[in-house]
C-alpha cells in the first residue's frame, strides 16, 4: 500500500516494474522526462506513460492471451461483483480499464500536495497547479469543457455587440 501523499520521485528513482513485474523493469528515462538524480534529490520534468495516452484497442491487444489476465479482477457494475477478468477481456472492458486508470491517475496528480499552497497563513490550501497530468481522458475533459456553451452568455454578448 502506498501512502496517501505519494512521493513519486522516490518511487520512480530506479525505474518501475509496472504490469510485467517478473519480466521487465522499465528504465527511468522511459518513464520520466529529463530526470536528474544527484543521490540526495530526484526531480523530473515529465511523467511519460504509454497507458496515459493509450487507446483501448492498444491495451486490449497488449494484454490479450496474457497469463497476467488471470491475476486481474474488475468490478462488474451490473452484478456488483468483483470478478476475474480472464473470460471477460474485451475491447469494451479494456476501454473501461484505461479510462478508470487514467482518471484515477489524473485525480491523484491534481490532488497532490504540490498543487496546493497556503496563502497568508490560511488553514485552507489554495489550488496552485504546478504538476499537470496529460492523459487521453484529460484531453477529452478539456474539449468537453470548452465545447459546453452557455447560451445565455452568448445571447447577452450578441445583444451588447449590436446595441
Amino acid at each position: 500500500n502506498l501512502p496517501q501523499d505519494v512521493d513519486y520521485g522516490n518511487i520512480m528513482r530506479k525505474g518501475c516494474n509496472g504490469f510485467a513485474r517478473d519480466v521487465m523493469n522499465w528504465p527511468v528515462d522511459m518513464i520520466l522526462g529529463k530526470a536528474e538524480d544527484d543521490g540526495e534529490h530526484f526531480q523530473a520534468e515529465a511523467l511519460q506513460s504509454v497507458i496515459l495516452v493509450a487507446s483501448a484497442t492498444e491495451v486490449y491487444k497488449r494484454f490479450s492471451g496474457k497469463d497476467k489476465l488471470e491475476q486481474l479482477q474488475f468490478f462488474n457494475k451490473t452484478t456488483g461483483e468483483l470478478k476475474n477478468i480472464t473470460g471477460e477481456w474485451s475491447p469494451l472492458l479494456a476501454k473501461e480499464v484505461v479510462t478508470a486508470w487514467q482518471r484515477a491517475f489524473t485525480d491523484s496528480i491534481y490532488n497532490h500536495p504540490l498543487n496546493f499552497k497556503t496563502v497568508n497563513g490560511s488553514l485552507d490550501p489554495v489550488e496552485h497547479r504546478i504538476v499537470h497530468p496529460l492523459a487521453a481522458t484529460s484531453i477529452s475533459d478539456m474539449l468537453a469543457e470548452f465545447c459546453d456553451f452557455n447560451y445565455g452568455v452568448i445571447v447577452v454578448g450578441y445583444v451588447l455587440m449590436n446595441v
